[in-house]
């Protein structure tokens, strides 16, 4: 682990009084638990002129009720690496002991894989750390190899982030944010449990009744449906199946497919689902996959070469 001070800082919130000027930059925000204020503020970029070293642009950060400016850009250097490659996390850590708090730049590890750790400290008035970026670093580079943008901006309800992981730390239930063209949506399903949906469109009201491909039976003849459709390119091994992961998972239930062979080749004649009956069970329909056989002409398995399908997926 490492920690950088930051003596150019001015915060806001950790105590004390805050006056009227501080209150009207601050007051549009504070509806968020994190955020940067302008586009660039706080941008983190890799340092090709130091070792291990990244530069964090000055602006103003926010999280959990205090405000941090910074009026010039700083530098933060991360702990050796011995071998290989090692992903690190680069936190705005707030600390609220001792008379007042403080602000301070942090980085640890993160996992092999390049996302937030469990060990991530978010204990809000005592301990807390807002993720600004994964820092990618090699062993025998001096500069880090990779940085992953992790900042969000939040204003007049609505948020927008920089990229899919800062998804990982903005779990509070009803958070709405977007990453590029997509609206990810923070919602608690029919089992109680959080989860985020990618819903670029609203429920569309259909009517729909008895037993769908996964998820129990549709005991209302009128449901708020969802609708996804995707056009993947396929190849079925040995006995000629294909499991298709949808975009995104449906909430509750997986209701019907249907499925074009789009390949234009006339060896591939059909595409049979595998329903809720069906034997094998790992086949079956979830809420986030179905499978099928593809069948030539002649009913044998259709397999070893590409094909292309266009589906759409109905659930709620």
């Amino acid at each position: 682990m490492a920690e950088t001070s930051l003596p150019t800082l001015v915060s806001a919130g950790y105590g004390g009084d805050i006056d009227e000027v501080v209150w009207a930059a601050i007051a549009p925000h504070l509806g968020a638990e994190y955020g940067v204020v302008g586009e660039g503020d706080w941008r983190v970029t890799a340092d090709t002129t130091g070792d291990k070293r990244v530069r964090i642009a000055p602006g103003t950060a926010f999280g959990v009720g205090v405000f941090d400016t910074l009026d010039q850009e700083v530098t933060h250097t991360f702990d050796p690496i011995s071998s290989g490659i090692r992903w690190d996390v680069l936190y705005a850590r707030r600390s609220w002991s001792g008379g007042g708090g403080a602000t301070t730049l942090y980085s640890a590890p993160a996992t092999a894989a390049g996302n937030l750790p469990g060990t991530r400290v978010h204990n809000p008035g005592v301990l807390d750390d807002q993720p600004l970026a994964l820092v990618q670093l090699t062993f025998g580079q001096t500069a880090p190899t990779q940085v992953v943008d992790l900042r969000v901006w939040q204003a007049n309800g609505g948020a927008t982030a920089a990229r899919e992981q800062a998804l990982q730390y903005l779990t509070a239930p009803g958070t709405e944010v977007w990453v590029g063209d997509t609206l990810w949506v923070r919602r608690v399903n029919a089992s109680g449990v959080a989860e985020w949906l990618r819903d670029n469109t609203q429920a569309v009201r259909l009517f729909g009744r008895g037993e769908p491909l996964q998820g129990g039976t549709v005991d209302s003849s009128v449901k708020d449906f969802l609708i996804q459709s995707d056009a993947p390119s396929l190849t079925p091994g040995a006995d000629g199946i294909v499991s298709v992961a949808l975009p995104t998972p449906f909430p509750s239930g997986l209701f019907s497919v249907d499925v074009t062979l789009a390949n234009g080749s006339a060896q591939a004649a059909a595409f049979v689902m595998y329903s809720a009956a069906a034997a094998n069970t790992f086949y079956r329909p979830q809420r986030g996959r179905f499978s099928g056989r593809v069948l030539r002409p002649d009913g044998t398995p259709f397999t070893g070469q590409p094909f292309r399908i266009v589906y759409t997926a109905i659930g709620w």
